[in-house]
């Protein structure tokens, strides 16, 4: 029985496997409670500019702004950031 092929299709697929990862980029992740403070909320939305946080989640806010998304049961708000492309 001949193993060469399949051995060479895992080889690929391995292959294919590390250039997704090499090319792929890092998920920057804020999880934080702000206790319903306007302050916490000021500095939280100045920190995740300039650290260049992708996804923001907000349990307790001061505010939800309309572009979060927000899950009412759960208490938490979820604020998708455009970060390093």
């Amino acid at each position: 029985m001949d193993n060469s092929k399949y051995r060479n299709k895992n080889r690929n697929r391995d292959n294919n496997k590390t250039k997704e990862m090499e090319s792929s980029h890092n998920i920057k992740i804020l999880q934080i409670n702000l206790n319903r403070c306007r302050l916490a909320q000021d500095i939280m939305d100045r920190t995740t500019d300039e650290e260049e946080i992708d996804v923001v989640i907000v349990s307790e806010p001061y505010k939800t702004p309309s572009n979060w998304f927000r899950q009412r049961r759960a208490g938490c708000d979820l604020d998708h950031r455009k970060g390093k492309q």
